[in-house]
Formats: C-alpha cells, sequence, structure tokens
C-alpha cells in the first residue's frame, strides 16, 4: 500500500500484522499482533494451522488454541467425544513437534459471543489469567 506518511511520491509499504503506538519520543512501541502467530520453541507458528489440525480430528466439536507466553506453551482448549490422549496422538501424526499443544483442557462446551464465534477472551481470562 501507498506509505500514508508520505504522499508527495510513491513509496510502497507492507502491512505486517502488528500492532504498536508511538510513543511520547517519536517512536514506534510493538504492542502485539492483529493476527495469531506466535513465536514458540523458536518457530513462528500460526495458531490457526493448529486449529486446522484440530478440527481435522474425528469426535472433535469445538477448539481454540492460543499462546501462555508467562509459561511458554500453548494451550488447547477443546470439546468433544476425544480424551485428551486420544487428541494429543492424533495431533503427533498431523503437526510437526514444535506446534503440538503443550496443555489440553477438555470442557463440555466452549463459550461462544454474541456474534456466534468461540469467545477467546473468555477462555484466555479462564486458563491464563486466573492462574497468575
Amino acid at each position: 500500500m501507498q506509505n500514508p506518511l508520505q504522499s508527495h511520491y510513491p513509496e510502497r509499504v507492507y502491512k505486517t500484522g502488528d500492532l504498536v503506538r508511538w510513543n511520547e519520543r517519536g517512536e514506534l512501541i510493538y504492542l502485539s499482533r492483529r493476527d495469531f502467530q506466535i513465536k514458540h520453541m523458536g518457530y513462528r507458528i500460526e495458531l490457526g494451522e493448529i486449529e486446522t489440525a484440530l478440527y481435522s480430528v474425528d469426535g472433535l466439536h469445538d477448539a481454540v488454541c492460543f499462546c501462555d507466553a508467562m509459561r511458554d506453551r500453548i494451550v488447547c482448549v477443546y470439546a468433544g467425544d476425544l480424551d485428551t490422549n486420544a487428541l494429543a496422538r492424533a495431533l503427533r501424526t498431523a503437526l510437526p513437534k514444535y506446534m503440538l499443544p503443550n496443555v489440553y483442557e477438555k470442557l463440555d462446551a466452549l463459550p461462544h459471543n454474541a456474534n456466534g464465534k468461540l469467545d477467546r477472551a473468555a477462555l484466555k481470562e479462564r486458563f491464563l489469567y486466573a492462574q497468575s
């Protein structure tokens, strides 16, 4: 896209998905990412790729993954007919080791927001921030 800060001549800039803010000295400060990309064990991982692999497992109804950066682990929260060991075994055949969740939490049902989407914020609150 055209650099929005430079309109006098063509200058291409790229959207990275990073969320930043300006500080009092005019420097950009990194806050987080807009997408679900994380860095884990030295690898860049799209959590959506893990979720895609999860949804390919028979007996799974809902699933979400998020990063617990404080403990350097990937958390998988799911609902379905599988026990945790069966789900972990199925994922080991579909994903490289560095992408495997470190923690699996099974619920009867995952919360959804008013739009019908999985309520990631509620799950993070329950499984990350409540444990701090």
